[in-house]
């Protein structure tokens, strides 16, 4: 065996080496030519094997051919372009004469069995391997593989082919060979089995994150590998419907078959650069022979199979196709099932015969395609797809699903993890947050999480997304409705249980659609509960005692309330306190309550609430007016202007205390009336104050009399309002 190393070719020369006859009988008893429990699998009995050689490929590409008169694969050539493989790759070419098959006269193996071995990984570029074969008229020459486990087959795509040869497109290697029919029997009608409805999936071709232009080849082609693998194979439920979230009438919660195909589509969109090559050489083939290919692979195989459709040449987008699979021949129309139309069981592509007048013959071997229209996803517009190209199955595409399969079944795919750059692309990370007041009437947010539980029947939820725009749509389960648009929705609910939707969108552009859309990113439920808003009823508890002396040098009355966090109890009883005196008075309420005592004078007008005190311990002594650590600091204003004015005192709300009932207190001072304020110490307040009669040419902010910002309470103070409009006080 000579090998020369050169970048142009490498030339593999038969070294005759006898192997043994092989007979492989997958499906049968006995010798070759027995049966087989499929009339889409054969066995073959195989004489010996010849080895031609083996040579090493490495990324600058190779020409492997073999070139021996005498060898029945004389000028087989296999042209590896630069790029295809990253590693060196060693090929390793043999081949097996076919003495005798189990199939029927549809079947007639032309070569021998061909096998080319180098690993069986996918080529990151197209591979062409030119067959020697003598072309006749009045036959369809098809090159496929042949699974020597199972005795299937599987069509291979060929680009060209003349009278010694025919050329076909791969991306991995088996064993293959190369079948004639006469062309007749590829006139009949054939059905793979496959129906729409059935063995399609149930929701449409919409734009997703990963592809926002329509997902049709990763739905088509993953339809295609459940039929053949899953339904056929493993005799697993049809997969219309089988992955439907629940609810029949909305396709866009389907969310884990939509991500799947979305991930297929994605690896379609990586893989499509090496595919074109085949597009651009494929332009030679006639619309006959391409009929053909569609009509002998479902004839042989019994399966479905996957065509690309595209534009016109002269269309601006030309490289915007859009995939459908082929799965019936009747009369000259081939059926297809349509990712764009899940339920329709009559779109076809139509081949029509050539120009009237001529005989059959003449017409089919003019004929063409009819213009199939479609779309590339629903929310594009209608186009007229003239060129059809045959794919086949697994020949270009990189199909092993199994492992993403089973993640499905099981769940077990993190489609959306935040900071996870080990699964390449994938969804994009993003959170659902409820917005919501708190007692004090601040919104606050937190994470929506399934079961969440309010008591405000309208809620409102964002969507937070580490990259582009987002925004949210929401169902509500129970009336089917599908409303909002927007980065933050209303949700309005129902008292009790809400099983409440949310599709999450992402802005990006679309090359088909060529502008930006909103696209698919993800689907969830949420069970979100409304509850009535009413407050748990107190329990009873051991009693406790307060003890209250009066340190301030009048006397005073003494109410004592119970607070619990809403509202006042007031327990009936008013107590006198003379200067000096003290009372204990017993109390029995719940823990969680609070005890707050109101003092008032003998002057009405002076009341204010003490702070609260829990009813952990026994008993408290509370001294209402102590000098020291006071409880509350007083506060004297004067006014000396002429107007009639309101005072009012304010502190900063981020401050801890404010927002306490004694940190803020206001009252009208006629003029020359001194009034005092009890406020709670250690806070900076903000007196203002303003006009309240009288005051001429009085608008807006002139209204103020004067304000201070800077003044803190420690246990008394007092201020001085002499004259101004608008400006600091006077004191």
């Amino acid at each position: 065996m000579t090998l020369n190393n050169t970048r142009i070719c490498t030339r593999i020369w038969m070294i005759g080496l006898l192997i043994g006859t092989l007979f492989i009988l997958p499906s049968c008893d006995g010798g070759g030519g027995g049966g087989s429990d499929s009339p889409n699998q054969v066995s073959l009995e195989l004489g010996e094997t010849t080895l031609h050689g083996s040579a090493l490929v490495d990324a600058t590409g190779s020409l492997l051919f073999i070139d021996n008169p005498d060898d029945p694969l004389n000028g087989l050539e296999i042209d590896i372009p630069e790029g295809a493989y990253q590693e060196e790759t060693n090929f390793t070419v043999s081949h097996t004469p076919i003495i005798s098959h189990s199939g029927d006269v549809s079947l007639d193996p032309v070569t021998p069995l061909i096998k080319i071995e180098n690993g069986g990984e996918y080529s990151d570029e197209i591979i062409t391997v030119k067959i020697p074969v003598t072309i006749e008229d009045g036959y369809h020459y098809m090159a496929f593989y042949y699974n020597e486990a199972t005795g299937k087959l599987e069509g291979i795509p060929e680009i060209e082919h003349d009278e010694t040869s025919l050329t076909i497109a791969t991306r991995h290697f088996s064993m293959l060979f190369i079948n004639r029919i006469f062309w007749t029997y590829l006139l009949e009608n054939t059905d793979s089995g496959f129906q729409v409805t059935k063995d399609n999936w149930q929701f449409t071709n919409l734009g997703t994150y990963l592809s926002p232009g329509g997902i049709c080849s990763g739905m088509s082609v993953a339809s295609l590998y459940y039929y053949t693998e899953k339904k056929k194979n493993l005799g697993q439920p049809q997969l219309f419907g089988r992955y439907n979230n629940g609810t029949s009438s909305l396709e866009i919660d389907d969310d884990q078959a939509i991500k799947l195909c979305s991930t297929i589509q994605d690896w379609w969109d990586f893989q499509y650069e090496a595919i074109k090559y085949y597009f651009v050489k494929n332009d030679k083939m006639t619309p006959l022979w391409t009929y053909f290919m569609f009509a002998h692979s479902l004839l042989k195989t019994g399966e479905p199979q996957y065509v690309a459709i595209y534009p016109p040449k002269d269309d601006s987008k030309q490289d915007s196709g859009h995939a459908l699979v082929v799965y019936k021949k009747s009369g000259n129309d081939f059926y297809v099932a349509d990712p764009n139309y899940p339920k329709d069981k009559n779109t076809k592509i139509e081949f029509e015969l050539g120009a009237d007048g001529q005989s059959f013959e003449e017409g089919l071997a003019n004929g063409k395609f009819k213009p199939y229209a479609s779309l590339w996803n629903p929310k594009s517009k209608k186009v007229d797809f003239e060129r059809v190209y045959y794919i086949g199955k697994d020949a270009l595409i990189d199909a092993d699903f199994n492992d993403l399969w089973n993640n499905l079944n099981n769940k077990t795919v993190p489609w959306n993890k935040k900071d996870d750059d080990t699964l390449g692309r994938n969804f994009p990370w993003y959170e659902l947050k409820i917005i919501e007041k708190d007692a004090t009437g601040t919104e606050k947010e937190s994470a929506l999480t399934d079961g969440y539980k309010t008591t405000n029947s309208v809620i409102k939820v964002k969507v937070e997304m580490d990259q582009y725009d987002p925004m949210i749509n929401v169902f509500y389960e129970h009336t089917g409705a599908l409303d909002n648009h927007s980065e933050i929705v209303e949700v309005n609910l129902k008292s009790g249980d809400n099983n409440v939707g949310f599709q999450i969108e992402a802005e990006l552009f679309s090359g088909v659609d060529e502008k930006k859309v909103w696209a698919w990113t993800d689907f969830k439920y949420f069970n979100i509960k409304l509850e009535e808003d009413t407050p748990d009823p107190p329990a009873p508890l051991e009693e406790s005692s307060i003890i209250v002396k009066n340190t301030y040098d009048e006397k005073v009355l003494v109410n004592i309330y119970i607070w619990n966090g809403e509202w006042f109890k007031d327990l009936d009883k008013t107590i006198t306190l003379e200067p000096g005196e003290k009372t204990t008075q017993p109390i029995s309420e719940a823990t969680e309550y609070k005890i707050v005592v109101r003092a008032s004078g003998l002057n009405p007008q002076e009341w204010r609430w003490q702070p609260t005190l829990d009813l952990s311990d026994a008993e408290y002594t509370y001294d209402f007016f102590a000098t020291q650590d006071c409880d509350f600091a007083k506060f004297t204003v004067t006014n000396q202007t002429q107007y009639r004015i309101h005072c009012s005192f304010d502190c900063d709300s981020e401050e801890e205390g404010c927002g306490d009932r004694e940190s803020t207190s206001s009252f009208y001072l006629d003029a020359n009336e001194t009034d005092d304020a009890y406020l709670k110490p250690g806070i900076f307040y903000t007196l203002s104050a303003h006009a309240s009669t009288g005051m001429p040419n009085c608008k807006g902010d002139e209204c103020y009399v004067c304000w201070d910002e800077t003044f803190k309470l420690n246990c008394q103070g007092n201020k001085t309002i002499l004259s101004g409009s608008g400006t600091p006080c006077d004191f």
